[in-house]
């Protein structure tokens, strides 16, 4: 029994003494010494003057350099810490393994698909220049787009500004129409010899055609001096050998005969309305550069459309508009006085809304009609009931004809301004001034308005190039003509140039008159006509030239373009061939 006792009390003992921490002594206390003496300055001190003032000298250093808080470590509360007694290791207890739970799976929500919008096409149309809208591609959005021209976009929101460029207008140095900028859609790239407003992701115009090599026919199998050569001034013909060649008289400059006008009664009065629109005397659909302020038509134009507008070939025709009364119940509004409810206007711009009865007159025609000829009684009408009809256009100067921008002797464009009479052109044709000196008649360069309203552009023959000076001959919409000869002297773009003549007034007040009869041909007699020379019978006299050195195709070309020039501005005293 005793025993027993015993072993429980020795094992109350080693328990208890396990449990106890265990702290370890430290080596060496930290205790300053208190012999210690430092010199600072001039002066002995201790731990204990360190000590008084323990946050200032503990700081200091001595004159050996040693810091005071290193040397007195208790008196500047610098001594390590006591270190914390160290527990015995315990076993941490292990716990029974629970289990993860499993986490039911998650199924995602279904995501429904937003449903698109539906295309809006109350205000877009369908456009080929990013300016105006167009008809003849549908008026709705996928009409426009399964369009057969791949060249036509869809204007979400309508015409833009008819301030800005629409595409192939020039741009930046070639702003000849002094637009305010590309339209939406648009940028500003070189494209074709000229900076021009083209689509962002179409470096290449599809409209303009791409310059091609001017082909050149040999006029006679003769061999010719190889242009990889030194120049070689080619032999003229010998006078003794050739008899003298004749050119043929070249006519005066001046009107083609015109029938006499046939006298008809002014035509009736139609029935129309008008409404006003802000204008744009510096361009428009049709491309006119400004609008005259001081002369005809003294600031007044119109937009038309329908059969009127005719693709643009409605342009600068001229209408005498009458104010006949408000349109519809609007007791308010008033026609001018007898002598102020007419106007002359001419058309600059299409109104793609209107029928050909609606004119959409510019701000300052529209005043002009009303009671006081006041803006806010334009205001207050809105849109007058009017008559109106076809009249002459009186331009007092000659017609002008301006290169488009961006021209070259591979692709040239024109505008021609201040037609006088019907105002309206129908037909645009040029000839080279060389070739009418080598003896051709006629106009082979014929132009057209089959890119925009805006302007004509020329199909060249064959695609050849063309060279300046060229003729120019015009008809106007009744089918009267005028020809000039050396009228445009530079293909650069933008340059002006006057044609120096204009059409009549309109025949009998007739808008629409009968096609002229058969203008009498001014044919030199036979008494008059040059003689041919005969084939020269002499042995050719001049140096025939040869080669046996490769030629690649740009020694070709060069060669065949310098005979072609030299042929053009060198007739015809000699000739340079190629075989």
């Amino acid at each position: 029994m005793r025993l027993s006792h015993f072993i429980l009390a020795i094992a109350i003992i080693l328990g208890v003494a396990s449990a106890a921490p265990i702290v370890e002594k430290t080596s060496t206390a930290c205790k300053d010494k208190k012999k210690l003496r430092f010199k600072i300055k001039k002066r002995k001190r201790s731990c204990k003057w360190a000590g008084k003032k323990a946050r200032k000298r503990c700081r200091k250093k001595t004159n050996d350099g040693d810091k005071v808080k290193k040397l007195c470590p208790a008196a500047c509360g610098k001594c390590p810490d006591k270190p914390a007694p160290t527990s015995a290791p315990m076993n941490s207890p292990t716990f029974a393994p629970v289990n993860s739970p499993t986490l039911a799976p998650v199924t995602p929500a279904p995501v429904v698909s937003p449903t698109p919008a539906p295309v809006d096409n109350s205000n877009g149309c369908c456009s080929l220049n990013y300016k105006n809208c167009i008809e003849w591609c549908g008026s709705t959005y996928d009409e426009c787009m399964n369009c057969s021209n791949s060249d036509v976009g869809w204007l979400p929101d309508g015409e833009p500004p008819s301030t800005c460029g629409g595409r192939w207008t020039g741009c930046d140095d070639f702003n000849d129409t002094n637009h305010s900028g590309c339209c939406s859609g648009l940028t500003c790239q070189w494209s074709d010899n000229y900076m021009a407003c083209m689509p962002s992701d179409d470096n290449t115009p599809t409209a303009p055609p791409a310059p091609t090599p001017a082909p050149v026919n040999s006029p006679t199998p003769a061999p010719v001096n190889s242009p990889t050569f030194p120049p070689v001034t080619p032999a003229p013909v010998n006078s003794p050998t050739l008899a003298p060649v004749n050119s043929p008289p070249t006519p005066a400059p001046g009107n083609s005969p015109t029938p006499a006008p046939v006298a008809q009664p002014p035509i009736e009065l139609k029935s129309g309305k008008a409404t006003y629109y802000g204008g744009n005397p510096k361009g428009g659909a049709c491309g006119y550069n400004d609008l005259p302020q001081v002369t005809f038509p003294k600031g007044f134009s119109v937009a038309i459309g329908g059969a009127e507008f005719e693709n643009g070939y409605g342009c600068g025709s001229c209408y005498e508009v009458t104010c006949v009364g408000p349109y519809g119940n609007n007791p308010s509004c008033f026609c001018g006085n007898s002598g102020q409810r007419t106007v002359v206007v001419q058309a600059t711009d299409q109104c793609p809304e209107c029928d050909s009865t609606h004119f959409d007159l510019n701000m300052e025609a529209f005043t002009s009609i009303v009671k006081d000829q006041s803006s806010g009684m334009a205001g207050t009408c809105g849109i007058l009931e009017t008559k109106f009809r076809r009249v002459s256009c009186d331009f007092k100067t000659d017609i002008r004809i301006r290169s488009k921008s961006g021209t070259s002797g591979f692709w040239y464009g024109l505008h021609v301004d201040d037609v006088a009479g019907y105002g309206a052109i129908k037909s645009v044709k040029l000839r080279e001034a060389g070739r009418r000196q080598n003896g051709q008649d006629s106009f082979d360069i014929i132009c057209d308005k089959s890119q925009g309203a805006s302007f004509w552009i020329c199909n060249r023959p064959n695609n050849r190039q063309i060279f300046a000076p060229l003729d120019v001959e015009l008809t106007d919409s009744a089918g009267r003509v005028l020809q000039q000869n050396d009228v445009i002297t530079s293909l650069a773009g933008g340059a002006e140039f006057n044609f120096r003549d204009n059409f009549g007034p309109i025949d009998g007040n007739n808008p629409s008159p009968t096609s002229p009869t058969s203008q009498p041909t001014l044919t030199p007699t036979q008494a008059l006509e040059p003689t041919k020379a005969p084939s020269p019978t002499a042995p050719f006299s001049g140096t025939l030239l040869s080669t046996d050195k490769t030629m690649n195709a740009w020694d070709v070309f060069q060669g065949l373009d310098y005979i072609t020039h030299t042929n053009s501005v060198n007739p015809p005293n000699y000739a340079v061939v190629a075989s």
